[in-house]
């Protein structure tokens, strides 16, 4: 992959926007730059994949290190996880003192995901262990569970600062936040697919 098939990629990605619900029609309580940068990340994602030959997918850089194909199959493991948290809230009322917490731990996690020089070990549950089958597969999953997922929060029409659902590493957590940290989480291994692209050893073709 070079330069000028991600260009095509990015163009010819367009159409993947298409098939998610217009975040700026509809009628969601949840930030439209948070919305924003799911169709960012989609669009991101299928000007990365579009031109990868199956060798580039399951190229391996280092002991230990996963392919692109398990990096995308954990951003939809983690993406169905969320899913599944969001479907369980519970209503709170929320004291200025909440809410002041709510967005500096919002503001915290965003920005440790962006720094990828800090590594964190994914839970079991998160692991990749090709749960979709082959890249094909793979690539099926990613779009479906991003169009449920961007669906799901299109539908938000409360305010997502008073549901909370429980987080296994930061406890209670807003619906605002869990849209917040998802997309980050997903920006967070397009970073890595990024890197292993520019990796001396990754295969040319």
């Amino acid at each position: 992959m070079n330069v000028r098939h991600f260009s095509r990629s990015l163009r010819s990605s367009l159409f993947f926007l298409l098939l998610l619900p217009n975040a700026v029609e509809a009628q969601t309580r949840i930030a439209p730059s948070v919305m924003g940068l799911y169709e960012a990340n989609s669009a991101r994602f299928e000007a990365l994949t579009g031109e990868l030959t199956p060798e580039q997918w399951g190229h391996r850089p280092g002991e230990g290190a996963w392919t692109i194909a398990e990096i995308v199959e954990h951003i939809v493991l983690n993406d169905r996880w969320v899913l599944e948290s969001l479907a369980d809230l519970t209503q709170v009322e929320p004291t200025d003192q909440d809410l002041q917490r709510a967005t500096a731990v919002e503001a915290q996690v965003v920005g440790v995901l962006g720094d990828r020089s800090q590594k964190f070990p994914a839970p079991d549950f998160l692991v990749p262990t090709k749960s979709f089958g082959e890249v094909d597969g793979v690539v099926q999953a990613f779009r479906d569970t991003r169009a449920e997922m961007v669906a799901k929060l299109q539908s938000v029409d409360f305010d997502p600062r008073t549901r909370t659902a429980m987080h296994f590493a930061l406890g209670e957590v807003d619906v605002a936040t869990w849209a917040a940290i998802a997309v980050a989480h997903a920006d967070r291994h397009l970073d890595q697919i990024e890197e292993w692209l520019r990796t001396p050893g990754f295969p040319r073709q």
